[in-house]
């Protein structure tokens, strides 16, 4: 009775494990499908991950502009906390926003910042 309680128990726990892991994995928004379907996007929290390719900021400002590129596209980010590193990878989570930055092309889908990992 003890080993069949055990081997539930067991399996359970890998099945949570898996579960939490693969959560983790699956949770990115390719960056291409942003800007292939902006609107769908518009006002929602997403998470993407890629390296940083260009960064714009002023010396004693914190907030900033940076672009992350995944590999199927890549996206201007407005931070409020710095930018990081150029070449580093990165995990981002924020809010999609449709804006016209005459700056880097007329309008188009930016991320506000909410978090960086």
């Amino acid at each position: 009775m003890f080993c069949k309680r055990a081997v539930k128990f067991l399996g359970f726990a890998i099945l949570v494990v898996s579960v939490i892991l693969i959560s983790g994995c699956v949770g990115y928004i390719k960056i291409g499908d942003i800007q292939k379907e902006p609107s769908k996007y518009e006002d929602k929290n997403i998470s993407v991950r890629g390296s940083i390719s260009e960064v714009m900021s002023m010396p004693a400002v914190k907030e900033g502009f940076y672009k992350i590129d995944d590999g199927t596209g890549s996206i201007w980010v407005i931070t409020q906390v710095g930018t990081p590193e150029k070449g580093k990878t990165y995990s981002v989570k924020g809010t999609v926003k449709i804006v016209g930055l005459p700056l880097f092309g007329g309008e188009q889908a930016v991320i506000y910042e909410i978090e960086r990992s």
